[in-house]
Order: structure tokens, then C-alpha cells, then sequence
């Protein structure tokens, strides 16, 4: 009925072909090496197949809820590997790269929730969250890098371990609120906090020192707050505060602490 629904989808997708995917053929030669790289034709498109139920209700004229119940699997990722290391007429040795796709299989299982609920006709919340964990299957995680071992001479190809985990460069939980108060016609307070949980962020490098190519990620919350005022039609004046508390908590691996941010204006609409 007009107060009720309930949904239930499945989709299938992959992503699109790229020309360097498929027909990359170069080659580089340096201090008396040379790297060869090589498209692939033949690679299958990585593909996601998702299932999703869902529920939505007008609960009354003031409350809204949703919810939602989701599982994806994705498959046939495709990855750029050394494959083979050989010698050309020359007597130069050459490190073959190529796109291939892997055995890894991706299965990511959630829930989400929205709620909007309006208290009275001047002020309306919105509460919403996503629970979620994925899981690895046939992860090949590198153990060694390639090159040339100095006890034989000889060049060595990536070496692997193959695992099934859990992903934890994804946040397990998400989600916030947000408050939109109009108290007068043209004064309007809009507040808004985020939250995201814990996460581990992993560069290539870990894989062979897990010191310098891996950080965990701590849980963040931010609070960020408009306030306008329309002094006459057409002109707003605004104060705007993002991470008003200015806390300098890492929000991504490796990169620079973001403060808060405090803007104050004039917004001319014509």
C-alpha cells in the first residue's frame, strides 16, 4: 500500500573494457634492464552480482523509516603482475608485466538503515547507518617482491600466500545524523555529525614491510554546523563551520591531518 513498501532486487554488473586492459605493448629499458608490459585480450570483466531486500514505511505523517539488507559478490578482478623474466638476442634481461585476472573473490554482507522524522513543521531530523564486513576468498597476498637473488644471480618472480580473510580497509560501521531547524523564515541551522568506525589502511608496500605500508585508521566523528540568514530575497548570509571541534584525527592512510574549517559569507542568487 501507499504507506509500505517492501523491495527486493537483484542486479548484475561489470565494469567496462579499458584500451590500456587490453592492448598495452611497450617496452623500457634502463641500467641494462628492460621491463616489458603486456595487454591481455582475453581478460574477463570484473563483475559484481548483488541481492538486496528492503522495507520502507511511512510510520505516520512525522516519521519515515528504511531499511535495507544487502549481499555483493564480485568476481574476476583483474591485476597487473610480473609474469616472466627472460632474455632477449641482445643478451638483455627482460621483466614481462601483464593484466591478468585473479582468483579473488569478493563478498561483502550489510544492512542500512535511514529514519526522517519531523517533529514539528520547523525542525526535521535524519538518522542513518550501514553495518557491513567482507570477506576475502583466495587472496593472494605477496610475501616477496621480484627480483634478483643475490645468492644465485638469478631473477625471482613476486612470491604469494594464498589466505581467505576478512577486509579490513572498509569501516565495519558508518553513519550520522543530521538536524535542519528553521526557527524563523529566512533563519535556517542545519547541523550535521558523521561517525566512522575503525579501518586499516594497506599500500603495496606492506606487503613487504607491514611497518612503513600499513596504519590503522582510529574511529572519527565529525561535527559540522551552517547557520544562513536571508537578509532580503536572493541574498544569504552564512557562517559555516566543518569539523568545528578541529579535531586532527588521520581520516586517510598516509596523508595529512585535516583541522577545521570556519567560512563566513554572502551567497547572491539571481
Amino acid at each position: 500500500n501507499e504507506n509500505n513498501l517492501i523491495r527486493l532486487v537483484y542486479s548484475k554488473s561489470n565494469r567496462g573494457p579499458f584500451m590500456i586492459d587490453s592492448y598495452t605493448n611497450f617496452y623500457v629499458e634502463s641500467l641494462g634492464y628492460g621491463v616489458k608490459f603486456l595487454g591481455n585480450e582475453s581478460l574477463n570483466l570484473p563483475t559484481m552480482n548483488m541481492i538486496e531486500l528492503g522495507y520502507r514505511a511511512n510510520i505516520s505523517e512525522k516519521v519515515l523509516v528504511d531499511f535495507e539488507f544487502f549481499r555483493t559478490n564480485m568476481s574476476d578482478i583483474s591485476t597487473f603482475e610480473p609474469v616472466s623474466f627472460e632474455t632477449d638476442p641482445q643478451g638483455t634481461a627482460v621483466l614481462n608485466f601483464a593484466y591478468l585476472n585473479n582468483d579473488l573473490k569478493v563478498r561483502q554482507t550489510g544492512a542500512s538503515f535511514n529514519v526522517n522524522w519531523a517533529p514539528v513543521r520547523a525542525l526535521k531530523f535524519r538518522f542513518f547507518g550501514t553495518v557491513q564486513h567482507t570477506e576475502l576468498e583466495d587472496y593472494d597476498m605477496k610475501i616477496s617482491p621480484p627480483g634478483i637473488d643475490p645468492s644465485t644471480g638469478t631473477f625471482k618472480l613476486t612470491t604469494y600466500e594464498r589466505q581467505n580473510t576478512d577486509h579490513t580497509r572498509t569501516p565495519s560501521f558508518y553513519g550520522g545524523a543530521t538536524a535542519n531547524w528553521r526557527p524563523l523564515d529566512r533563519l535556517s541551522v542545519f547541523a550535521h555529525v558523521y561517525y566512522m568506525g575503525e579501518q586499516t589502511y594497506r599500500h603495496e608496500v606492506a606487503s613487504y614491510n607491514e611497518e612503513i605500508g600499513s596504519t590503522t585508521i582510529d574511529p572519527r566523528t565529525i561535527f559540522n554546523l551552517k547557520i544562513g540568514y536571508e537578509v532580503i530575497n536572493g541574498v544569504n548570509l552564512f557562517v559555516n563551520g566543518r569539523n568545528i571541534f578541529n579535531s586532527e584525527q588521520d581520516e586517510f592512510g598516509f596523508t595529512d591531518q585535516i583541522g577545521g574549517l570556519y567560512l563566513a559569507g554572502l551567497n547572491f542568487n539571481f
